[in-house]
This record gives C-alpha cells, structure tokens and sequence, in this order.
C-alpha cells in the first residue's frame, strides 16, 4: 500500500503535464538548499577549513550564532523560488526552510524572545514575496480587466459601424429604387400635361408648370447625390478600387483641390467590411482635406504589399498635428475619431505626419 501511494505522488511529477522533476532550477534549488543546510549544521570546528575560500559565508554564519540569529542565508532560495516558480514555490522552500532551521533554532535560542525573532525574521522575505506576487497579480488582472473591456468596446463598435452601413444601405435604396422614380413619374406626368394641353394652358401656368417640373427635376438629382453619399452602389456593384476612383473624380470635379489616385502591388480581395471601413476612411480624409486643409493639391494611394495594406492620404494644405487631432476630437469633431476607431477595427493604427513644406500625411496599415 505505502509503496503504491508513493508511486502515486512521484511518478506524476515525471508526466508530460508537470515537468518540475525536470526544471533544471529545481536542482539549484536543491543543491542550494542542500549546501546552506550543510553550512549550518557542519562541525564549528570546521570553520577554519573552509574559512580561507568561503570566508563571507562563514562569517555571516559566525555572525548569526554570535547574536541568535539563524538562517538568514536561506533567503537566497527564498527569493531565487519566488523568481523562478512565484509565490507558491517561495512558500514550499519557506516551509523546508522552517523544517530545516528549527531544530538549530529551538537548540541556539535561550529563551522565547529569541526564538520568535528568529520565526520572524524567517517569515520576513515570505511575507515580501506574497506582497509582491499579490501586487503582481493584481496588476495582471488589471491589464487582462482592460484588454477585455477594450475588446468588448472594439467588438461594440464593430456591431454600430455594421449597423449604421446597413441602415444607409436601407435608406440609400429606398431613395434610389422608390423616392427618385417617383419624382421622374412626376416629373414626366407634369411634362405630359404641358404638351397634352398646350392649347388649352395659358402662357403662364405653362411657365409655372415647367418651373415646377425644374425643381422636381432638381430635388431628384439631390436626392440621387443623397443616396450615392450615404451608400454608394458602385462599392458593393464594382468593388474598393472604383469607389476610391469615384470620391477622387468628385473631389477633382468641385475644381478647388487636385487629387491623384496610386494603387501598387496585386488588388486582393478583401471582406466588405474591410472595403467599407477603407472607403469611410478614404470619405472622410478627402471631406477633411476639402473643409480644413486649404490645399490645392492631394493624393490617395493604396499599396497591396505581401502581408499588410497601406492607405495613405496626402494633402499640401496647412497641414495637422497629431495634438490637432486629439483637439479635433475634444471640440466633438468626431471625423479623425471614427477614423481611428475604423484603423483599430481593422488591427492598425492611424499616423499622422506633417511637414511644414508638405502638408499633412495619413496613414494607416494593417495585416491582411
């Protein structure tokens, strides 16, 4: 029976699930403990033997005889366990520790003042190592607290930025395939009723009539342009790369500001809400570019590299600091804000640089 039980409790510590047997600190750990147990329990007449290459240890060994005191050597391993294996380790060489020093202790101390201080002065380097380990931890679930919070707040986002580019979806539908068809019917049914009677129509309600049939007319084209900004066709129609070609060619159309496009390496195909996110963050660099950087030149390049994508957007304008941004953000201006949120739901990062000759670049690049 006790042959089997030692068999129990030895044979898992050669398993592959706990390689402590194996751990080649252990056996420092040993042979330290098995050397300092040595020291303090050799023959005192051996001092003088040793004393010539081990001088420093004996001497601390004499020390603590001469004042009561024992073991402080062992905070070595103490210290060394509670490195190596963490606080669990420190309190199992503590307790071989208490198991080899007491029998020395409770002989050397004359009385029991003595024989607590030396306890005490033992259960000192523990009590350092539990508080460190507690405050380690501490720190740990801390950071692991924060990780999980930062990915819940990621994933939150993920599901708004989904839901928003449904709903512009929904909506850019709508006005596409109902509210402008139904303008166009209007528009023609007016068209039919000035040709149908034109006879019979005065000058001026004919006038009136074609008046109104010019702003239907108008509100339609709005309408097509409101659509076309809230979801554009041609990204889920034609793809990334056409719909970048057409924010460029509407920029290039207002005539203030010329913008170039730069595509390098292989297009690959992405996710559509990798497409959705490069697009919003491609809108809303030109909007910036347009409103607040003065430029007359920019450009907006997309290189497909071996591992990761890159998107920048340059501008000669007046140019933006990263503190800009952070002000920009603090005066409710949420534009470089989703764009971040976007650069970190895609798993990069967004920089900002700026060169007094050269405008501002924005740049952002993630893994594929």
């Amino acid at each position: 029976m006790r042959i089997a039980a030692a068999r129990r409790f030895i044979l898992p510590l050669f398993r592959r699930r706990d390689r402590t047997v194996l751990n080649p600190h252990f056996w420092i750990l040993f042979f330290m403990i098995l050397a300092l147990s040595y020291m303090y329990y050799a023959n005192l007449s051996m001092l003088d033997h040793y004393y010539a290459r081990w001088g420093w240890v004996w001497n601390l060994v004499v020390f603590e005889f001469n004042y009561g005191l024992n073991g402080s050597l062992f905070c070595i391993p103490l210290f060394y366990s509670g490195i190596v294996f963490g606080w669990k380790g420190a309190v199992i060489v503590w307790i071989a520790t208490m198991a080899l020093m007491l029998p020395r202790i409770n002989y050397l101390t004359y009385n029991s003042t003595s024989f607590i201080t030396n306890i005490f002065c033992l259960l000192i380097p523990l009590l350092i190592i539990l508080v460190v380990a507690i405050q380690i931890n501490w720190r740990e679930s801390i950071k692991k607290s924060t990780v999980e919070r930062e990915k819940e707040r990621q994933a939150y986002i993920a599901q708004i930025l989904k839901a928003q580019e449904d709903e512009r979806k929904r909506i850019s539908r709508e006005i596409h395939d109902d509210t402008t068809q139904r303008l166009w019917i209007v528009t023609n049914q007016i068209q039919s009723l000035i040709t149908h009677n034109s006879e019979t129509l005065s000058p001026q309600t004919a006038a009136e009539l074609g008046k109104v049939k010019e702003q239907i007319v108008q509100i339609s084209h709005d309408a097509k342009r409101l659509s076309v900004a809230l979801r554009p066709g041609i990204l889920d129609n034609l793809g990334l790369i056409p719909a970048l070609r057409y924010l460029v060619d509407q920029l290039n159309n207002e005539g203030k500001t010329t913008v170039n496009i730069l595509i390098e390496g292989d297009p690959k195909s992405l996710p559509n809400e990798v497409n959705t996110h490069l697009y919003r963050i491609t809108q809303e660099a030109l909007n910036n570019v347009r409103r607040h950087s003065q430029a007359t030149q920019a450009s907006v390049s997309l290189f497909f590299e071996t591992k990761t994508i890159r998107l920048e957007v340059w501008d000669n304008g007046k140019g933006l600091l990263l503190d800009d941004v952070n002000k920009l953000s603090i005066e409710n201006k949420f534009g470089i804000t989703g764009i971040q949120e976007r650069a970190r739901l895609l798993g990069g990062a967004l920089q900002v640089g700026k060169k007094s000759d050269a405008g501002t670049t924005l740049s952002i690049e993630f893994p594929i």
